[in-house]
């Protein structure tokens, strides 16, 4: 067949999945004879007393063959109440996937043929099920693995047929004779009235239909490549003529395809248009479509997550839906002193209240006013003191008698940490600087450099930790010979002090060397100054200053910058670099913080 030249290469390694049958058995003989290089796989299910001997003539061609073959025994008891056509076919891939990851390879060939497509074409008329492709696609990916289906422009007399002139034993499943199952029943039953014209009109009916549907899927990419970047869309920006293909789309991606009928995309549009801000839908295989506001996505189907964690003593521990920190945002932090012990930790019930500086406040309410969706209340953390009063809720609210300035303990929603960058986005009061302009000057700022040092080698000395983002992005636009090291200091407090504590000292001797110190920002200029003192003390031959900020109204000591990216205003900056208690350094961007995050 011409399609095994199309579809597969000599050089390449596939599992072949064989059940024992003529067109499993076919193929197998086909890609042996041709020299193909196969792993064989058979899944035995135990459902037919007869089962052992479709087991017992794949091992025994395998053995004859000498090709490596691998049996997966089901056990009944293994079975649930759900479809079983759905079940043993996520075992069946299951199993595909554990030996092609033993032998490096995720390319699986099985037998389907022209009947099979379309049993699937008349299938998916049957359930108003054609969004998407109709048949079956020679080459898809399934469950992890790429499935190859090289046989697809064949019928299964052809298949038989093969098999009865070149001697290849197969077994007949009787099963398949039955009507008990649907595919079953349209082979048998519906089939029977299919004439060969019709079949024909219908096969050619469906490849019209596919190549409108490669057309739509074209189009659709860009918002599917958006939705993957973060496993949710606003569903708004998405074409209303795109929106139904869009939908099947991500829904085909956790949810067997022919399970997805016109009509529940029909209903979920109808949901998702609907002034409701929060909607689950649970749907096939324990999978929930979910709205929450203008975003959509679809999840495995969650159990309960309800928690209550108690603490004896101040401690900083991780668990499941929150992690508890010497370090975080102030509206994650409480001051809990012994009277407060044992502090709960726990999901949110209904009824809570939390007493702030506003008034008492319902924890509901709280959710809905900040617009958390529905899925991430069930796991928010709670905080309780001793006498059951809820003190904290992290990020929505503190209760009023534990307004300190200065936490002893954070507790840190770990759901956050997908979302954390849009939390510390929000923490923003406007975008002074962007990462663009950053670049742009970090360009300009690295000709003056070259200009400046041309024909030297220079050490660029990084300031730990927030001068790593800029000294990153300037050495891309450096062309003198340049080595780095990094050095983590600290003055003392006071503005007269000159005392300069070395946390992380620099590994390079810097006598004789021209050192370019580079700092994410001049403020005070007591660091930088120090730094500079101790630097010239060791001989170096020179030591120069680049900073990406200039805070001139924030100078104490009598301190300037040999290049500067930026002079900004006296203002709460963090990003690029820059932190508050060691957030927001990861930003793309120089920005002022708002004054309640810190105050």
């Amino acid at each position: 067949m011409d399609s095994f030249k199309d579809l597969l290469k000599m050089q390449e390694l596939y599992i072949l999945g064989v059940s024992g049958g003529c067109d499993s058995m076919a193929l197998l003989d086909m890609m042996n004879q041709a020299g193909y290089q196969i792993i064989v796989c058979h899944v035995n299910y135990h459902l037919r007393e007869d089962s052992d001997l479709d087991q017992q003539t794949v091992e025994a061609y395998c053995h004859r063959y000498d090709l490596p073959c691998y049996v997966r025994e089901i056990d009944k008891q293994v079975y649930g109440p759900d479809n079983f056509q759905d079940q043993a076919r996520r075992l069946r891939y299951q199993f595909y996937l554990e030996i092609g990851m033993k032998y490096q390879t995720q390319k699986v060939v099985l037998a389907h043929h022209q009947n099979d497509v379309i049993e699937n074409i008349v299938m998916q008329l049957q359930r108003h099920n054609t969004k998407g492709y109709l048949g079956i696609q020679e080459i898809s990916e399934v469950f992890g693995v790429t499935v190859i289906r090289p046989c697809l422009a064949v019928r299964k007399q052809f298949l038989r047929d093969y098999c009865h002139g070149h001697n290849v034993e197969y077994r007949d499943d009787y099963t398949n004779f039955q009507t008990e199952f649907t595919r079953d029943y349209v082979r048998n039953v519906t089939l029977k009235d299919y004439d060969e014209e019709k079949i024909e009109k219908l096969l050619k009916w469906a490849q019209e239909h596919n190549q409108r549907y490669a057309s739509k899927l074209k189009q659709l990419q860009i918002y599917l490549d958006l939705y993957h970047q973060k496993n949710k869309i606003d569903y708004t920006c998405i074409p209303k003529e795109l929106l139904d293909g869009f939908i099947y789309e991500i829904l085909k991606e956790v949810v067997y395809p022919p399970l997805i009928s016109n009509a529940l995309i029909k209903e979920i549009i109808k949901q998702i248009k609907s002034n409701k801000p929060n909607i689950n839908m649970d749907l096939p295989v324990n999978i929930r479509f979910i709205k929450e506001y203008d975003n959509i996505c679809v999840s495995n189907l969650k159990n309960n997550h309800s928690y209550c964690l108690k603490y004896e003593h101040l401690v900083y521990d991780k668990h499941e839906h929150f992690y508890l920190s010497e370090v975080g945002h102030l509206n994650e932090g409480v001051y809990v002193s012994k009277e407060d012990f044992p502090i709960t930790i726990r999901s949110a019930r209904p009824g809570d209240v939390i007493v702030t500086a506003g008034g008492t406040k319902k924890v509901s309410r709280l959710f809905i006013d900040n617009k958390i969706p529905k899925s991430k209340r069930e796991t928010w953390p709670i905080v309780e003191n001793s006498q059951g009063m809820i003190i904290l809720v992290p990020h929505l609210a503190k209760n009023i008698g534990y307004l300190y300035s200065k936490p002893n303990i954070y507790v840190v929603k770990l759901e956050t940490y997908t979302t954390r960058s849009e939390i510390m986005h929000k923490d923003i009061k406007e975008i002074l600087i962007s990462g663009d302009q950053i670049s742009a000057k970090c360009k300009e700022l690295g000709a003056i450099i070259d200009k400046d040092y041309e024909g030297k080698e220079v050490l660029l000395v990084g300031l730990l930790k927030g001068s790593v983002p800029f000294m990153a992005e300037l050495s891309k636009y450096l062309n003198t010979d340049v080595t780095f090291d990094y050095m983590n200091v600290s003055s003392y407090e006071g503005v007269e002090s000159k005392t300069l504590v070395v946390k992380q000292d620099l590994k390079e001797d810097v006598s004789g060397k021209n050192v370019l110190i580079v700092e994410d920002i001049l403020d005070t200029g007591k660091t930088l100054f120090n730094v500079k003192e101790m630097l010239l003390k060791r001989k170096a031959n020179s030591v120069k200053i680049v900073t990406m900020l200039d805070k001139e109204e924030g100078r104490v000591f009598e301190m300037k910058a040999d290049c500067v990216g930026f002079k900004i205003p006296n203002a709460f900056v963090v990003g690029y670099g820059l932190d508050f208690n060691e957030r927001y350094r990861q930003l793309p961007y120089v920005g002022i913080l708002k004054e309640d995050c810190y105050k």
